[in-house]
């Protein structure tokens, strides 16, 4: 607060603050350092553009869009005013709307995949498969291995029952699998191992609420990297789910011209790792993981309700 009151301009200090109130469950506090800076600062476009992204992501796209169109306003060429425009009337569900701020945006950044790939998401939302699957494959030309616009078209492909490409891209039979995990060294088996490693994991959780720019709803999740933890029971995780990630690559077939299958190599990295807590109706909204090549939950606690015949713990594909 100290620094946003020296520099009300200073995006990465809102970002930490909105970000702890809100986790710290603060509601009163969330959102109010950038009327603050935007009361002092009322022409930067900047802080408006900040200011519409987060009230997009919770949700509150009509002032998101007012904070939005005065940043156009301000600086009518920059691509990421009309990209956050876009994002709060996607929010609202004015998908024509939307799609025609992410033209705009994509016409000033023409080498840009994200604002592309929600160009594409927005249209296919709005029925426009065609100029989606058109958007998608200039996204792809440009990043042949982005994930999140790979995700995009299978379900392009899918709506426009292409089922040779979906299934050509979309293999689930070789790219979906339960594993069995080894337990540590040390550990007789895997369950006195997670009821060693579930309290400690626990601790960990110190915030509230879930963060605002994750799909997680009705938890809390770890601060940082939980892999860069050196703590025995944390770094023993580590080396089994690794074994298991490199035995599921072994198995994988090979085809150096797949975009997922031709990325198979000796050797792998985490690229992200937490530790999830769901409270009582807690769930993820449907998502992938842009940064990482393979995604997998890992189940250190389950409640007994997902054993039961109803739906609770599912995967959705």
């Amino acid at each position: 607060a100290k620094t946003i009151e020296l520099a009300p301009n200073h995006l990465d200090a809102h970002t930490a603050f909105t970000d702890t109130s809100w986790e710290a469950g603060d509601q009163q506090r969330h959102l109010t350092s950038y009327p603050y800076a935007i009361e002092r600062l009322p022409d930067d476009a900047g802080l408006r553009r900040a200011f519409a992204e987060r009230l997009a992501r919770v949700k509150h796209s009509d002032e998101a869009e007012q904070h939005a169109r005065k940043a156009i306003a301000i600086e009518p060429e920059n691509p990421a005013n009309h990209d956050v425009l876009g994002r709060a009337l996607f929010g609202a569900h004015r998908f024509e709307e939307a799609a025609e701020s992410f033209r705009r945006a994509s016409a000033l950044a023409p080498g840009d995949v994200a604002i592309l790939g929600r160009y594409a998401e927005t249209l296919t939302r709005a029925n426009a498969l065609g100029q989606a699957h058109d958007a998608l494959k200039r996204a792809l030309d440009l990043a042949p291995r982005d994930q999140e616009n790979l995700a995009r078209l299978s379900i392009v492909l899918r709506l426009l029952g292409e089922a040779r490409a979906y299934g050509s891209l979309v293999d689930y039979d070789a790219l979906t699998r339960a594993i069995a995990v080894r337990p540590p060294e040390g550990f007789a088996d895997i369950e006195s191992f997670h009821r060693a490693l579930g309290p400690y994991l626990e601790a960990k959780h110190l915030t509230k609420q879930h963060p605002t720019d994750q799909t997680l709803r009705g938890g809390t999740q770890t601060l940082g990297a939980l892999f860069a933890d050196p703590h025995p029971l944390v770094q023993g995780l580590r080396q089994s789910l690794h074994d298991a990630v490199l035995s599921f690559v072994a198995g994988l077939p090979e085809d150096r011209a797949h975009p997922f299958f031709g990325r198979r190599e000796r050797h792998i990295r985490f690229s992200g790792s937490w530790s999830v807590r769901l409270g009582c109706g807690g769930f993820h909204t449907n998502h992938i993981h842009p940064a990482g090549w393979i995604s997998s939950a890992y189940y250190i606690q389950l409640p007994s309700g997902v054993a039961g015949e109803g739906r609770q713990g599912w995967f959705k594909m």
